[in-house]
């Protein structure tokens, strides 16, 4: 195989700058939306009687942005940094623990990685993205999806008086999605999920 390495950087630089072009153009244009507060104790099961497709009343109105043809980076945010300790300590002893379901099925919950060097430097609890449908992916991080997708699956294992503030930013293109949730990982140094994407 005869690989010109060379051109190969070249074009990879080029691509590069292309993207680093495509963000400056969209940094204007970001909107954080929010704050949306919450108690870990409101999130409810969902029922289509009630009209409950998340979860958690408050946000019940990220169920029509699923239907926007946009991706979004998200963040969830302690009210109280002094809740830190305490959702530190149920996350760790959730890890590899059994929960039981109402039908009694017995499983584990896929939980993201702690970020123990961010314990005390930032109130953010977990920054993510998703290109489409978010409502999915809030109702996941809640506890109202499958245990075995990774996601905070909140309503197991934190505890009930936690207030959150959920923000978002709606982004029309959709490939800047990961240099925005990088930069805003980078910068708040969230407790849960990725270190630095």
């Amino acid at each position: 195989m005869d690989i010109d390495f060379s051109d190969l950087i070249s074009e990879r630089v080029k691509d590069l700058k292309a993207r680093i072009t495509r963000i400056e153009d969209t940094a204007a244009q970001l909107k954080l939306s929010g704050p949306i507060e919450f108690l870990v104790s409101d999130i409810q099961p969902l029922s289509p009687k009630t009209g409950i497709s998340i979860g958690v009343e408050p946000l019940e109105a990220m169920a029509n942005l699923a239907l926007a043809k946009a991706s979004f980076v998200y963040i969830y945010e302690l009210v109280n940094p002094e809740d830190k300790k305490l959702l530190s300590e149920n996350y760790n002893a959730s890890r590899g623990k059994l929960f039981q379901n109402e039908s009694r099925k017995v499983f584990t919950l896929a939980l993201p990685k702690k970020n123990t060097g961010n314990e005390s430097e930032s109130k953010a609890l977990y920054v993510g993205s998703v290109k489409s449908n978010i409502a999915s992916r809030i109702k996941q991080h809640l506890g109202n999806g499958y245990h075995g997708t990774y996601a905070m699956h909140l309503k197991h294992w934190a505890s009930p008086d936690i207030k959150l503030r959920f923000y978002y930013i709606q982004l029309d293109d959709s490939k800047i999605t990961y240099e925005v949730e990088a930069a805003l990982t980078k910068m708040l140094k969230p407790l849960l999920g990725k270190a630095e994407v």
